[in-house]
């Protein structure tokens, strides 16, 4: 794995306004983020061990698409 390959390829504020536009889904998204860290840590091991973190992530990311379903009324990442 190069350097390289742990850089995202889509600029932050990009990816918030594909978010918040509805052009990107947010359970999908959560996915790819999650699936990226299980690659890169144990390279970078920047996080801190904890149980489940994928099932805490994506039942926060599922609550708050249940809470706010229109992408634009969502509170700021």
């Amino acid at each position: 794995m190069t350097h390289t390959s742990f850089i995202h390829p889509a600029p932050l504020a990009q990816t918030v306004a594909e978010l918040r536009q509805g052009r990107r889904d947010l359970l999908a998204y959560v996915e790819q983020c999650l699936a990226r860290i299980e690659a890169v840590e144990p390279h970078v091991q920047a996080f801190i061990p904890e149980p489940d973190r994928r099932g805490r992530l994506l039942a926060e990311a599922e609550a708050l698409v249940a809470r706010y379903p229109d992408p634009a009324n969502r509170p700021p990442l």
